[in-house]
């Protein structure tokens, strides 16, 4: 016998149990079917709720920034902050935007490291140029190399470096680009400190 709810069609239909077994399955089966027509349009007939209007404008260049603190045992603590520019060529989601982050910061060490990385797309992403141009001031350490480097307490030294990455590529085809890179890193010790090594 079919259910619905718990209670048989016959039931919801007022069939008797003899029509049942006299040819009353077909118009049990009708019943039903009405029933679950009935449901499924009761379902739909609820009214929906007000179509949400997007008002995320589109705009083709946006800014974004934040600040930062944090501390490591290299630098101790540390003040910074980011500046994140977006550009979107045009409205299509399928189209990667191109961005520009410029960070630094500054320590209570006197280490700073200013770091700038663009990531360019054009054509409708066919050409992608990347990278990062990087300036710092770091307070390293450096212990020596082998087994026979005697214990130095303090191996501290000032470097200053300038790093340059210049990636560029483009698509050849269907998921396939081809490209160049460049990368040059010059790096000086400007003190020595407590470093016994030339």
């Amino acid at each position: 016998m079919i259910s619905i709810l718990g209670r048989n069609v016959a039931q919801l239909s007022g069939i008797g149990k003899e029509e049942l077994s006299t040819g009353g399955t077909q118009r049990s089966l009708l019943v039903a079917f009405l029933l679950l027509l009935w449901f499924m349009d009761a379902n739909a007939q609820v009214p929906a709720a007000a179509a949400v209007i997007d008002t995320v404008e589109f705009k083709k260049l946006s800014l974004s920034g934040y600040p930062y603190v944090f501390y490591s045992p290299e630098t101790e603590f540390a003040l910074g902050g980011a500046l994140v520019g977006t550009y979107r060529e045009t409205e299509a989601p399928e189209l990667k935007p191109s961005n520009v982050t410029l960070s630094g910061y500054y320590s209570v060490k006197h280490q700073y490291d200013l770091y700038l990385v663009p990531e360019i797309f054009f054509a409708g992403g066919k050409y992608y140029l990347t990278g990062f141009l990087d300036f710092a001031r770091m307070v390293d350490k450096f212990w020596g190399i082998g087994n026979s480097t005697p214990d130095i307490p303090d191996a501290g030294h000032i470097r200053t470096y300038f790093a340059l990455n210049v990636d560029f590529e483009f698509e050849i085809g269907e998921g396939l680009r081809l490209g160049a890179n460049y990368d040059l890193n010059k790096t000086d010790v400007t003190d020595k400190q407590n470093t016994p090594y030339p």
